[in-house]
C-alpha cells in the first residue's frame, strides 16, 4: 500500500499520531453479512442514532 502524502497536521495531548495509507484494491459489494456472525457481536447501540452509532465490546 502506498502511503499517503498529504496528510494534516494533527496532535494530541498524549501524542496520537495517524497514518492513513491508499488501498486501491478493489472489493466486491452487495455482500450480505452472516447473521450467526453479528448476532455473536457484542454491540451497544449509541443513544444518539442507535443505526448508524454503536461500540463493539471485546468478546471476554
Amino acid at each position: 500500500m502506498k502511503k499517503c502524502s498529504t496528510s494534516f497536521a494533527t496532535s494530541t495531548k498524549t501524542g496520537l499520531v495517524v497514518t492513513a495509507y491508499l488501498d486501491r484494491k478493489e472489493y466486491p459489494t452487495g455482500l450480505k453479512p452472516d447473521r450467526s456472525l453479528i448476532s455473536a457481536l457484542h454491540l451497544k447501540h449509541s443513544d444518539t442514532l442507535p443505526q448508524w452509532n454503536y461500540t463493539i465490546a471485546p468478546n471476554l
